[in-house]
C-alpha cells in the first residue's frame, strides 16, 4: 500500500473528529422561538443566529413621506428576516459536556 494513501486517511479520519460536522441546509419551521429542519429532524433547542434575523420590524408601519425609502428599506429587511420556509445554512458544533450546537450563518435563496 501506498504511504501516502495510509497518510490521507489518517488525515480525513483526524479532520473529521475535530472538525465536527458539515454545515448543512436547513428550513425554517418556526420563526418565535426559532426552530428548523434539517432532513426529517426538526431542532428547536441550542440555536444560535445573527440577531437582525429575527428582529420582527415593520418598515411598512415607518411614518415618512419618502416612499422611495420605505420601499428601500422594505425591500433591505425583507432580504435577511426570517420567515417560515426559508432555507438557512446551518452549522453544527460540538461541544464537549454541553452537547450540539446549531448555528444559523445566514438565509439563502435561490438565484
Amino acid at each position: 500500500m501506498n504511504p501516502y494513501s495510509k497518510l490521507t486517511d489518517y488525515m480525513r479520519t483526524q479532520s473529521k473528529a475535530v472538525a465536527g460536522y458539515d454545515m448543512v441546509r436547513a428550513v425554517v419551521t418556526r420563526v418565535s422561538p426559532i426552530a428548523v429542519q434539517i432532513g426529517e429532524v426538526e431542532i428547536g433547542d441550542n440555536i444560535y443566529c445573527n440577531p437582525a434575523l429575527t428582529l420582527g420590524l415593520n418598515p411598512a408601519a415607518i411614518s415618512t413621506e419618502e416612499t422611495e425609502l420605505k420601499a428601500c428599506l422594505n425591500s433591505f429587511y425583507s432580504a435577511f428576516k426570517l420567515s417560515v420556509g426559508d432555507t438557512v445554512l446551518v452549522q453544527q458544533v460540538r461541544d464537549a459536556g454541553q452537547g450540539n450546537f446549531f448555528f444559523i450563518v445566514c438565509k439563502a435563496v435561490e438565484v
